[in-house]
């Protein structure tokens, strides 16, 4: 047994060495607008991993890092297979943390990933590192910790913490709140705007960028699931949603009147182009098919183009599980969509991870389209709900 496992030991090094070497030739025309520092190929990732590097391609809208299971024999699969979100960003980077993948929510295996940079009217630009080891569970036989690859070069300084963050972009310092550590709160998960009531027709009061934290003051008793917040620098308004993370504890947060909404002026008829696109989910499933507590589970859906124009760029889909009976965000997830003809189809699948409240009623909410992007006949029909119970699965 002891000299099965040394064989296949000394196999996987050579694979990963030829990897490395690979890797080591790539790297001299790195893109510094587009890259992945860290982790380099022939890494091994455990818990909760920071992806270094640069997204900050003139015209980009959004970037996210992806990943793949490979095959055990340290191949790639089919081009074709299917990549999974493991964060997602707006904000532009230049060699410092693209963002964090949690690999604990996956099985350990042989692993690439992939920089997909969206820049409008052109392909992505994509950049892969692969093969990485995920090991959350040690093997029994190991004695000694399991060596890592010493970088060549000192590893960027970290980002801190949301509580933390540096100067805004107008480059005025980040108020922080503290003592919000029991209180209901929400995480912005993107740049989101505060408005003075709970949909996009009231007009703008503020902004809760991305990890910064407000506290929740209220919840919109008109079912709009929209909270009135307290922003950091003490600004109070109305936030999406499908743009926030929410914590803490919301059995005693008030329902709220929002105010009455803004008279609009009529827009003459002509003013509207008569083709335009309508996006919608045209068809949904979980995979499988009951999703069970502490377990991953994917969501399959269908976005179709029912308008009269095609759409000349993708977007980008939110997905958040929200526990029925408290309004509260237990999990969150994002996926993209390609440009589309009309009567297009485009199916965009969103790893979930969802921990807490089995046996309980949960409300799946996909927002489409949620940077406005792609202009379209109707607005209205860009958001979809299903309610599931939560399996047991392995949760206590």
């Amino acid at each position: 047994m002891h000299i099965i496992k040394r064989r296949l030991g000394l196999a996987f090094i050579i694979v990963l060495l030829a990897g490395f070497a690979a890797f080591v030739t790539a790297q001299q025309d790195v893109n510094p607008d587009a890259n992945i520092s860290f982790p380099p190929p022939v890494y091994l990732l455990r818990g909760v991993m920071p992806i270094m590097g640069s997204a900050n391609v003139a015209g980009m809208t959004h970037y996210y890092v992806e990943f793949r299971r490979m095959n055990d024999d340290g191949t790639p699969q089919a081009e074709n297979a299917p990549w999974f979100p493991a964060l997602y960003s707006e904000i532009p980077i230049t060699d410092g943390e693209l963002g964090r993948w949690d690999t604990r929510l996956v099985q350990d295996g042989l692993y690439e990933i992939r920089l997909n940079i969206a820049v409008p009217s052109r392909n992505p630009v994509l950049v892969m590192v692969s093969p990485l080891r995920v090991e959350n569970e040690i093997p029994p036989f190991l004695i000694t910790p399991t060596p890592t690859l010493t970088p060549t070069r000192a590893l960027p300084t970290l980002l801190p913490t949301p509580t933390a963050l540096g100067p805004n972009p107008n480059g005025t310092p980040r108020p922080t709140q503290s003592g919000l550590e029991n209180q209901p709160r929400v995480t912005a998960i993107v740049n989101a705007n505060l408005r003075s009531g709970d949909s996009t027709l009231y007009p703008i009061v503020g902004v809760l960028y991305a990890g910064e934290v407000a506290q929740v003051i209220g919840l919109s008793n008109l079912n709009s699931r929209w909270y009135q917040v307290r922003a950091p620098n003490g600004t109070v308004g109305w936030i999406a949603p499908s743009t926030v993370a929410t914590s803490g504890d919301f059995s005693t947060v008030p329902f709220v009147e929002p105010p009455p909404p803004p008279t609009l002026t009529p827009v003459p008829a002509t003013a509207t182009p008569s083709t335009l696109p309508d996006l919608l989910v045209n068809g949904f499933r979980f995979d499988p098919l009951s999703p069970a507590c502490g377990q991953a589970f994917s969501i399959f859906m269908n976005i179709a183009n029912i308008g009269t124009a095609p759409s000349t760029s993708g977007g980008v889909v939110l997905v958040q599980d929200v526990l029925v009976s408290t309004n509260q965000t237990i999990a969150t997830g994002s996926g993209t969509f390609n440009p589309m003809p009309v009567g297009g189809n485009f199916v965009v699948v969103v790893a979930m991870f969802v921990n807490a409240a089995p046996n309980q009623q949960h409300r799946i909410i996909v927002s489409i389209d949620t940077s406005n992007q792609v202009p379209e006949t109707n607005e209205t029909n860009n958001s979809y709900t299903q309610d599931y119970t939560l399996a047991q699965g392995s949760c206590p």
